[in-house]
């Protein structure tokens, strides 16, 4: 949509991926690409000094992407915003069948895949040690990918950490109920 007052476009989101939490780790944000090729993070919070109705607001750029030669008719070149893990963003670029992964705290390029060109790319995701990039089309398809050595790590290094989190947790459950036996001895 047109700003009327401004006679520019209106700055919207075209696509979104839910982070469980900020950067600073509080609260609940996304990521957001948009119709400006800018992928921005917001935080759901309140206005009215808390009385309002929970909504999201931008909180930071995360990054500007430089668009290609050639864009296409008006929107149709959409960029695909999709959360690889904690720590990456994913960035589809169908103008250059790119895939950019970016880090999430600082919005740095972290890497960037090239995708087939015979295929009109639409979205992504990831699962454990795959990527996943779905086509448009009449026959739309799933195209599996294996994550990128520099992810692979890092989806590892967060599977230890969840691995050894909940290690600790039984173990301090574990201690906890010794601890309560030994005291029901005592009485």
């Amino acid at each position: 949509p047109e700003d009327v007052a401004g006679g520019s476009t209106q700055e919207e989101a075209t696509s979104i991926a839910l982070a469980e939490e900020c950067q600073d780790g509080s609260g609940s944000c996304a990521f957001v690409g948009t119709n400006s090729w800018r992928v921005v993070e917001m935080r759901m919070g309140t206005s009215d000094g808390g009385q309002g109705e929970p909504d999201w607001f931008p909180t930071r750029l995360l990054q500007s992407v430089r668009m290609s030669a050639y864009n296409g008719p008006a929107g149709s070149q959409r960029m695909g915003i999709s959360l690889i893990d904690h720590l990456h963003v994913g960035v589809l670029r169908p103008d250059q069948h790119w895939l950019d992964v970016l880090d999430s705290h600082s919005g740095e390029l972290v890497g960037r895949w090239q995708l087939p060109w015979d295929q009109r790319w639409v979205a992504a995701c990831s699962a454990h040690e795959n990527l996943y990039v779905l086509t448009a089309g009449r026959d739309p398809q799933v195209w599996q990918f294996p994550l990128p050595e520099i992810m692979q790590s890092a989806a590892k290094s967060e599977i230890l950490a969840a691995d050894s989190a909940a290690r600790d947790e039984h173990k301090s459950s574990r201690q906890k109920q010794r601890s309560s036996q030994a005291f029901l001895i005592a009485n």
